[in-house]
């Protein structure tokens, strides 16, 4: 590892929640308590070739969204903070949750979406290591936090809101960085992700690797991890997803998608002209512009 690459190692550590130093029974054993969101994540960097710098962070959310709308935002103000330092390549480790880290949706934004927020970024990598492997560094900051908290609470004290949660972890755990992320900063990243081209990939659950490249528009999956290769992978490949098969029709303003020549995606039809269409109608003559592919089924066919 260079001191131009990161690696991020990141999970989630179960909600924590809200507790007082004294309860009425009925709410100690079955009250709805307040649940914080907390994401740790222990960043490798070098400063200089034979300086390994570890860093450890916890970023804390009232919003219990764990999907890939809320790690983003949990990500990104930990990815600025080294992207200013000259770093020009991303490594992430994680577990492999397909509701969280991998799925279509990170596939999506690791292609394309990180790219528009950094371009000084020229490649991503995502790890996933199988589930059941045991403990992480990034699992010892979740420890590390919520024993604390409840030890603040044996001792009397109460951590009955967000804000009085951050203030105890702050002053209690020194070698931790803390940041606080609002809900309309993962809702802005959600919506963000919703509106962006995603592909499935049939074989998600043997990814163990995807890579991408700026301004590639590509992502190469792999299993398991390699980094010998560059962009196509000789030894692990499993497959391939090109952003850039699926194209937008301009020429109605109906959701109307065409698929190119080549695309082994499965056929799917969106509209279909009669003989008795009107006028108004998208000409086939326009569908086979540009090697585009249209289907005409003839006349005296039924279907």
């Amino acid at each position: 590892m260079t001191n131009e690459e990161i690696l991020i190692h990141c999970d989630f550590s179960e909600n924590y929640n809200l507790k007082y130093a004294e309860e009425v029974q009925s709410y100690h054993f079955g009250g709805s308590r307040q649940q914080i969101t907390l994401h740790t994540v222990v960043i490798y960097s070098r400063a200089h070739e034979n300086d390994l710098k570890v860093d450890s962070f916890c970023t804390l959310s009232e919003s219990l969204e764990h999907g890939p709308g809320a790690i983003w935002a949990h990500l990104f103000p930990l990815i600025k903070l080294y992207i200013d330092n000259g770093v020009k390549l991303l490594h992430f480790l994680s577990d492999s949750p397909s509701t969280q880290y991998r799925n279509k949706k990170m596939f999506a934004f690791i292609t394309n979406g990180i790219y528009s927020y950094f371009p000084e970024l020229q490649s991503v990598t995502w790890n996933y290591h199988e589930a059941g492997h045991g403990k992480g560094a990034p699992d010892g900051i979740g420890g590390v936090c919520k024993r604390t908290a409840d030890r603040i609470v044996a001792q009397g004290s109460d951590v009955s809101s967000f804000s009085q949660l951050v203030e105890i972890l702050k002053a209690n755990c020194s070698g931790i960085s803390f940041l606080e992320i609002h809900a309309c900063e993962i809702e802005k990243f959600s919506d963000a992700i919703n509106k962006a081209e995603v592909l499935p990939f049939k074989g998600t659950l043997k990814v163990r690797q995807v890579r991408s490249l700026r301004d590639h528009n590509t992502l190469s999956l792999r299993e398991p991890s390699c980094f010998d290769c560059g962009e196509r992978c000789l030894h692990y490949t499993i497959g391939t997803l090109s952003y850039n098969s699926v194209t937008k029709s301009s020429a109605s303003d109906e959701e109307l998608y065409i698929f190119d020549k080549g695309n082994k995606a499965k056929l799917h039809y969106y509209n279909v002209y009669s003989e008795s269409s009107s006028d108004d109608d998208i000409p086939l003559s326009e569908w086979k512009k540009n090697g585009q592919l249209a289907a005409e089924f003839p006349s005296s066919r039924s279907i």
